[in-house]
């Protein structure tokens, strides 16, 4: 699931992750049940920034090692129209949303976008380990909107549910990256 020839794009990976680990177990933060929920959360954001950190630096230290995703082929073009579509998408979603006074959704629907955008990203940096987290996302994303969401909000439990799928790639695409620095250095 994390083999590729490319080390930048696993520590990458591990960063990207590690960041939207600590993004998503912030904004469940908005409404937690209990303490334990916050500590929870609270220890996802911080594992996930430490990852984030360590997986950015160790990537941008070897940025000249090559990447699956090169300027000017396929993979670049996919890997750029795709962002732009999920910002147009999250952005017409977040404007559907606040006029019908429907806010609350716009964590799922975000959610669901991004576990849709990382479909071809799978492809983009030839990493399976992608098409997994889009599966997990996605399911996360739709239990959101169908949990209880009288006392927990919606973007409780999509940062209950998302951050620890998140971690779960990140960990182990930044163990390994960082196992194989030594190949590129």
């Amino acid at each position: 699931m994390f083999e590729t020839e490319f080390v930048r794009d696993l520590l990458f990976t591990a960063g990207l992750f590690g960041f939207v680990t600590f993004v998503w177990s912030g904004w469940a933060q908005e409404g937690p049940p209990s303490t334990a929920a916050r500590i929870y959360l609270g220890g996802m954001s911080v594992i996930g920034a430490a990852v984030a950190g360590i997986g950015l630096y160790n990537g941008i230290m070897i940025w000249g090692s090559g990447s699956s995703m090169v300027f000017g082929e396929a993979s670049f073009t996919t890997y750029l129209v795709m962002c732009v579509l999920e910002l147009v998408a999250a952005g017409v979603a977040a404007i559907i949303l606040k006029r019908r006074d429907q806010m609350k959704w716009f964590a799922p629907t975000l959610l669901l976008i991004v576990g849709i955008h990382f479909a071809p990203m799978g492809w983009v940096f030839q990493l399976p380990v992608m098409y997994v987290v889009t599966g997990l996302i996605i399911i996360a994303a739709l239990a959101a909107f169908k949990l209880p969401h009288e006392k927990n909000e919606p973007s409780f439990w999509c940062g209950a549910l998302a951050a620890p799928i998140f971690l779960a790639a990140a960990v182990p695409s930044l163990v390994i990256g960082l196992s194989r620095l030594s190949e590129v250095a």
